[in-house]
């Protein structure tokens, strides 16, 4: 699609604009076009902040099927996207853990701690 003409159009101009951008930067369709070709044995993703979830996602659906894959992703509450469709199963800790409280509604924490001592 062409771009508005700034001249005559510059808010259609300025919204294409970011809308190119936001695009580019979404994980799911770019993140395949950087990849490696998988190694031999098993990769680890490690991952944080909150982009990790969909750079997570959009590994997992890039990455091939029969090459192994595993990891772990931290995230802030609320910044985990849908799972693409035809991706594997989730993936769960091999140990169950406590859950973190609930966050309080103004805004979540930044790291679940339960102090020993408690």
């Amino acid at each position: 699609m062409l771009a508005p003409d700034p001249a005559t159009q510059p808010r259609d101009f300025l919204l294409h604009l970011f809308q190119a951008a936001v695009a580019r930067a979404q994980p799911a369709q770019v993140l395949a076009g950087f990849l490696p070709p998988p190694p031999r044995g098993r990769t680890v993703v490690l991952g944080a902040g909150k982009a990790a979830g969909a750079m997570a996602h959009a590994l997992e659906a890039a990455w091939p099927a029969d090459a192994p894959l595993g990891g772990l992703v931290i995230t802030r509450y609320g910044h985990v996207p849908p799972r693409p469709a035809g991706c594997r199963s989730a993936s769960r800790s091999p140990r169950p853990r406590t859950r973190c409280p609930t966050p309080p509604a103004r805004k979540p924490p930044r790291a679940c701690w339960r102090s020993p001592r408690a």
